[in-house]
Parts: structure tokens; sequence; C-alpha cells
């Protein structure tokens, strides 16, 4: 954990000093992203299919119009059925997490074209990991409360531009994102009285998804 802190106010100095070289008073803008679609999240060697939401909001960093750091808020929903040797038994996984975070944008800009690589990083607010056990007979379900969830990765974008007047446009076009994760969970009880015992670790994430946005 403190290592990802440490790099992340590493990267952040490191864009500040750099954007000097690049600060101006043309190009500057406020950019707002809403992305969505497909998810695929590894947790302990299993894949979990799903959705994304994203949104964000980047503001010009130090007078910079190719240096932006802002806020975003991302949702994840994804699932996963382990096979079972009992044709009446099946398994589902359900994973879902809302967090918030620290966007940086590093902007390379066309006339018809946005490019924008974004490191960042996300805490969560809220998390469901609810795994269910289904029999001819009874439903078996555990869901360990998780303590700390974290995110921090890079989304890739390419983002067509519309000017609609002025300073004032949409964007729209393919992102894709990568992150690695950290998650610690609580000891649990299942809905049997079976215990089970907390642990910790790591995590991926991507996602390729469709963007739109609005810069002014």
């Amino acid at each position: 954990m403190i290592n990802i802190i440490f790099s992340v106010v590493f990267i952040f100095f490191s864009l500040n000093t750099f954007s000097q070289d690049f600060s101006g008073s043309g190009g500057n803008s406020v950019d707002v992203f809403a992305s969505g679609g497909y998810t695929v999240i590894t947790i302990q060697n299993s894949q979990y299919i799903g959705y994304s939401a994203v949104a964000k909001v980047l503001f010009p960093f130090s007078g910079s119009k190719d240096i932006s750091i802002g806020l975003g808020v991302k949702y994840d929903n994804a699932s996963y059925s382990p096979s079972s040797t009992n044709g009446q038994i099946t398994y589902t996984h359900q994973y879902d997490t809302l967090m918030v975070g620290i966007d940086l944008g590093y902007k390379i800009n066309f006339s018809w074209l946005l490019v924008l690589l974004n490191p960042y990083i996300y805490y969560s607010l809220y998390d469901t990991w609810l795994q269910t056990t289904d029999t001819p007979t009874y439903q078996q379900t555990y869901s360990p409360y998780i303590i700390h969830n974290i995110n921090y990765g890079t989304g890739l974008h390419f983002l067509f531009k519309i000017d609609l007047n002025s300073g004032t446009g949409i964007y729209f076009g393919p992102s894709a994102f990568y992150s690695g994760g950290y998650i610690v969970y609580q000891n649990a009880t299942d809905s049997k009285g079976n215990k089970y015992s907390g642990g910790e670790g790591s995590y991926s994430l991507y996602s390729a998804n469709f963007t739109i946005g609005m810069y002014f």
C-alpha cells in the first residue's frame, strides 16, 4: 500500500514539473466523460465477467493544456460460475463495487481526435462479494465484509471530437482500462453457520468501454 501511494505521489509531481513545458493559453478545457462496457476481473485465479460504468471530470493542471487532474467514480459488477460435478448443484459468485478516486490525464490533441492517457487510483465506498451454492433442497450463501479495496491503473482513450462552438464540443470513442487491485476482507460465517477466515490479496481488472464526453 505504501509503495502504491509513493508511486502516485511521484507521478503527480513528475507530471507537475513536465507540464510547465507545455502550458499555454490555448487548448485548456474542462473535460467530462461517461463510459461503460465489458469488464473482466480476475480474483483468486477466477475470472468474473460483467460490466463497468465510469464517470470522470478533468481540469487543466497548473495552467497546462496537456496535463489534467480530476475526480472519478466507477461501478463494477461481475459474476463467476464455478463448474460443478453434480448437475443438481450450482455455484454463483457475484462481485460489485462502487469506487471514487483521483484521475490524472495526459492529452495529445488533434483537430479531430483526443488521445488521452489516464492514470488513476480509486478506493471503494461499497462492496459486495456474494458466493452462493444452490441445491434442490437449500441455498447456502457466504459474503465476507470487505474492509479495504483499492484500484490503481491506467486508461487509454481515443476520442473523436465534434466542435459545437468556440471552445466547446463533444467526445465519443473507444476506451480501455487496466487496473491492479488489492482487497482485504474479514472473517465471515455463511448461512449454514460455517466459519471462514478472512484474508487479503491482489487482483486484476480490465475493461473495454465506449466513452462519450464534453469539453468546455
